[in-house]
């Protein structure tokens, strides 16, 4: 629902429902008893990419990403990272925009991160 008495005035929003839907921990199937380990300097100088295709080489079969009903293991999000931003790199030029039409799925992320591997970022 959105409110706006006056011209000009905020807009208040009601909380986006997909919020409310999902009522698993954030933790939810995950190291509950294993604090986490906070990412060392090196690696937060390090492009987001780099630490991708680490995870995917040392837990190739590990869940990367999920929406509930579809996942993808490292091994999956690599490959596809991979090959789509071979795909960008070679149908696209440096500084040229790429739009991401998706919906919220395992693909989203998979191509923001090939466009990242394919260096079109700005």
């Amino acid at each position: 629902m959105i409110a706006n008495p006056l011209p000009g005035a905020p807009v208040a929003r009601a909380a986006p429902v997909w919020l409310d839907a999902d009522l698993r921990p954030l933790d939810w199937k995950g190291p509950r008893q294993r604090a986490f380990t906070p990412f060392g300097t090196a690696d937060l100088e390090r492009p987001i990419v780099e630490s991708v295709e680490r995870a995917a080489r040392r837990h190739r079969e590990r869940p990367a990403v999920t929406d509930g009903e579809t996942s993808l293991t490292y091994g999956d999000l690599w490959n596809g990272v991979s090959g789509l931003a071979e795909i960008l790199a070679a149908r696209t030029g440096p500084g040229e925009l790429i739009a991401l039409i998706l919906p919220a799925c395992p693909q989203f992320p998979l191509a923001m991160l090939a466009c990242l591997a394919a260096g079109r970022s700005r």
